[in-house]
């Protein structure tokens, strides 16, 4: 019907706007009255940046503090000193001359966290609940695939781990002279992980098995290449079954895997998993697959299959969900708060707040730890054989923390406080499962009733933790009394599940001591609690502690914990590292890289879910948007000025971006040139703005400023945004798309006027034409010798001739249309590069739309029929002060009094009707005209 045909948007936008009712329209006479509203916008805006441009650059922290990285360029530059040292292998010199080279293959950028076990731990295979929270420390996984296309050559994986102390210096491109870099690479044919016929991939278990006989691991090893091979044998089998076909590609096909770590292994903070889903992310994209797989929970689920087959690690579900989970925005310090049993629910985590002034801590122990282990194999085992018997006795427990601590305790004399393997099996034998008989060594003593009491303890240790949490952030004004009273009851959960630990035999001599030092006198320097993290038997202690509210409390409670780590050298010999929370951390896919040559590129990705849904479920956090235009209200009252305002301020409010700013031009001779003020939009204090002072530019000449560039690298550095949406370049530079498009964002610009296709703007020709006919006539096209003739000879001076030279004689004429041809000829020509930079074009008229395709001849694909529409608020509730027939009705023009805005025709169309119409039986009008 009219309707839909007036809704012609671009097919990605149409059915996805108007099934959800998010895109309205009003017809009155075949003419559009209103169409739009914000939500339509973001979510139009969202899904074309999903489809196009996975990529999202996004800060870390470090221990140090905060810091930004503009692309992955410095990542890129440390391979190359790489390359330098000596030391090297092969192998690993082999690796990282591929990854660099250009022609070999993309090079596809994961990234992960690490966690910090704040409450929970080893009980999360027991359905526990858990809170957790992402290390600033990272693992970066690169990984590049090219097939060897020989059918009787299969293909190798060649693997390289880096070790940094600080990932940091390596963004900040620091020498690699100034630390020491650990680097260590294993290989292995592709054959390994297919089948004896090389038809269908192999079962984790068996890779497993083979990777540690000719890998000769030990169980105390840490199993980086596990991992790596693990996660690439369940992405390949993925890949086969998204695409049966590719068996035999796969096959012939190498991977170079490399990571890059400033998270240290077996430290207790989830290495395993930040590498797993690291790496799983990158080779997911690399393999192209589907959104689906790569969401977290199913990434989740995936890597811990891999521990449990490949590296033999029976470990929960928690490290997994952490590391990949989406933090929401929110101020101060946050957590992943999660329920660690399958099926997942939905969502399988979520953000919670920490109360203001509260932070996770770390502090790495220095005794290496593993959850393959054999300390952790004993409780876990000793777990499951608990589980057993109070299944026997009637409780029918899928997970134990379905059982209550009552529950337990009134059972608890049944269960043996410790028993032999060998014991066991005589005594529980009859009713075990087979494979937990088979894992019981006769000769180990196993903690029956201590593993058993830990995760039901746990989980309610965890709630009753997380409900004091939820209850601080409740209370607007609280007591300082009862702040204190939280903070005693957190710290002594915290030291019940610490102490829990050592009963199981998960503590060490080590981290008993650290947590003692710490929270010695817990109160008068801000610790609030300690205990071991994760799997416990080593790693590190997690710490939750009170900011200091002045300098003497901050400095107190720093010189407090840098005495501790001292103690503890002494009394240990060992040396403990703090590690630092980051609220912001997610698995991330960042891109690839090409080679050496490259920034930051992007690769488009087909989806048919919803897009918010799945923008999150592949760790994306939300982007950024930066809008720039050539004015700003209110010193610049335009159409685009306004629309780029009401954007920009809807856009901020709506909670889909993680930031939204402004940057735009002032005129203010008095500061210097190029300087940039930043404040805030008057309608919002919380938008801000930026405005770049260029008062004596000559807006027709100068198309390209190399200032305005310089300003605008320098907000690009500063911003780093995911989008940016360009509303006019007049006035401003041609080139800043461009630039846009090399720091890796999406590229919108909204058609408000002529201006890409006509150097005037507005296809008018300018004043009175030589024919002699009516001034202002429209243009019938763009071309350099007609728009030189037409309407800039003789209208500005170019400088390629005199003052005082006979303006009218044929050579002055003749070298004036020369200059401007060249000069039309070059803008139009670098307006057209800068169209290429452009990844869509937002037409706000069906006129626009189609003259931009027909005439300019942009891309249809390029370009969105997007109308403008209007504050709907400002019109809510105004009627008419007397609507009766002897008030006149009246319409009003509000806006600059130039030709381009017909306002001719306007005070034609009154006179028209003035004459034509019957004012005994319709009721009188007046046109009132306001601007200047």
């Amino acid at each position: 019907n009219n309707t839909e045909k007036e809704l012609a948007l671009r097919a990605v936008m149409k059915d996805y706007l108007q099934k959800r009712g998010y895109l309205y329209a009003s017809i009155a006479d075949s003419h559009r009255l209103d169409i739009g509203n914000p939500k339509a916008y973001i979510e139009s805006l969202q899904r074309i940046y999903f489809e196009q441009f996975p990529v999202h650059r996004k800060q870390f922290n470090s221990s140090g503090g905060s810091h930004h990285f503009d692309d992955l360029k410095p990542l890129t530059s440390f391979l190359l000193q790489l390359l330098s040292m000596k030391s090297l292998s092969t192998n690993e010199k082999h690796v990282f001359s591929q990854i660099l080279s250009p022609d070999l293959g993309l090079v596809h950028v994961g990234s992960a966290p690490g966690r910090m076990d704040l409450m929970g731990g080893f009980a999360d295979y027991s359905g526990s609940r858990a809170l957790q929270c992402p290390t600033a420390l990272r693992v970066f996984t690169l990984v590049q695939h090219k097939s060897t296309n020989n059918s009787t050559s299969p293909g190798h994986i060649h693997m390289v781990a880096v070790q940094v102390p600080s990932l940091q210096q390596v963004m900040n491109k620091t020498e690699t002279g100034e630390f020491v870099v650990n680097v260590r690479s294993a290989e292995l044919e592709m054959s390994k992980i297919f089948d004896s016929n090389l038809s269908s991939i192999i079962d984790g278990i068996s890779l497993g098995e083979y990777l540690r006989s000719a890998f000769r691991m030990s169980d105390f090893d840490d199993h980086w290449s596990l991992y790596l091979v693990g996660v690439l044998r369940s992405m390949l089998d993925n890949k086969l079954k998204q695409d049966p076909s590719c068996g035999a590609s796969l096959l012939e096909t190498s991977f170079n895997i490399v990571t890059i770590s400033d998270l240290s292994w077996n430290c207790g903070l989830a290495s395993s998993a930040a590498v797993e889903t690291a790496t799983s992310i990158a080779v997911g994209n690399a393999l192209g697959l589907s959104a689906t797989i790569l969401q977290p929970a199913r990434l989740a689920l995936l890597c811990q299959q891999v521990e449990h087959d490949v590296v033999g690690s029976m470990c929960g579900l928690m490290d997994q969900l952490a590391v990949a989970h989406n933090f929401e925005p929110c101020v101060g310090t946050s957590i992943v708060g999660m329920t660690c049993r399958s099926p997942l629910s939905s969502p399988p985590t979520t953000t919670i707040s920490l109360p203001q002034g509260l932070t996770v801590v770390a502090f790495e122990s220095g005794v290496r730890r593993s959850i393959a282990g054999r300390p952790y194999k004993r409780v876990r085992t000793a777990t499951a054989v608990g589980k057993a018997i109070l299944n026997e006795m009637g409780k029918n427990a899928k997970f134990l923390c379905d059982i209550t601590p009552s529950e337990f305790e009134s059972v608890r004399i049944h269960l043996p406080i410790s028993i032999s393997g060998d014991e066991c099996v005589r005594k529980f034998g009859h009713f075990l499962p087979a494979d937990l008989k088979n894992d019981l060594e006769p000769t180990e003593i196993y903690p029956i009733q201590y593993a058993t009491a830990h995760p039901i303890k746990e989980n309610f240790r965890v709630s009753l933790f997380e409900s004091i949490l939820r209850s601080m952030n409740g209370v607007c004004n609280p007591q300082t009394e009862d702040i204190s009273n939280c903070h005693q009851q957190l710290g002594e959960l915290m030291r019940q599940s610490h102490d829990s630990y050592t009963k199981c035999g998960l503590g060490t001599t080590q981290t008993d001591l650290l947590v003692d030092l710490l929270t010695e006198r817990p109160r008068s320097v801000g610790i609030i609690g300690a205990k071991v993290s994760g799997g416990g038997n080593g790693g590190a202690i997690v710490a939750l502690l009170q900011n200091g509210s002045n300098d003497s409390e901050v400095a107190a409670q720093r010189v407090f914990l840098r005495n501790v780590q001292e103690r503890y050298l002494m009394k240990t010999g060992l040396q403990s590292v703090f590690r630092a929370g980051d609220s912001s951390g997610a698995a991330r896919y960042h891109g690839h890289l090409c080679g050496s040559r490259r920034l930051l590129h992007t690769t488009p990705r087909d989806s048919d879910s919803d897009f918010v849904d799945t923008y999150k479920q592949i760790g994306h956090s939300k982007p950024r948007i930066l809008y720039v235009n050539h004015g700003y209200p209110p010193n610049y009252n335009g159409g685009s000025e306004v629309y780029a305002q009401t954007l920009a301020i809807h856009m901020r409010k709506s909670g889909q971006f993680s930031s939204v700013h402004v940057l735009a031009r002032e005129e203010d001779p008095y500061r210097p040139d190029f300087e940039i003020r930043r404040t805030v939009d008057q309608l919002d204090s919380e938008l801000p703005v930026l405005l770049m002072n260029y008062p004596r530019e000559a807006p027709y000449f100068r198309f390209v400023a190399e200032p305005v560039d310089s300003v605008f690298r320098e907000v690009m550095n500063e911003i780093q945004p995911d989008i940016v949406h360009f509303h006019h370049l007049n006035h401003l530079s041609l080139t800043l798309p461009t630039i846009a498009k090399e720091y890796g964002a999406a590229v919108l610009y909204t058609i408000h006027d002529f201006w890409l296709m006509c150097p005037r703007g507005q296809f008018l020709v300018t004043g009175v034409t030589s024919s002699g006919s009516e001034p202002w006539q429209q243009c019938d096209g763009q071309n350099g010798a007609k728009c030189a003739r037409q309407c800039y000879v003789g209208r500005y001076a170019s400088g390629v001739t005199s003052c005082s030279s006979d303006s009218g004689s044929p050579s002055s004429v003749e070298l004036e249309q020369e200059y401007w041809t060249n000069w039309i000829d070059r803008r139009m020509s670098t307006t057209q590069t800068a169209c290429n930079s452009i990844d869509y074009f937002i037409a706000p008229s069906k006129h626009l739309y189609a003259r931009f395709i027909k005439d300019f001849h942009l891309p249809r694909d390029k370009v969105i029929l997007e109308p403008y529409g209007f504050e709907r608020n400002r019109f809510s509730g105004r009627q008419r002060r007397n609507n009766t027939r002897e008030i006149p009705y009246v319409f009003a023009y509000i806006g600059r009094h130039q030709p381009a805005k017909g306002l001719n025709l306007l005070v034609e169309a009154a006179l028209r009707l003035l004459e034509e119409g019957d004012f005994n039986v319709k009721p009188r009008f007046q046109l009132r005209i306001y601007g200047r």
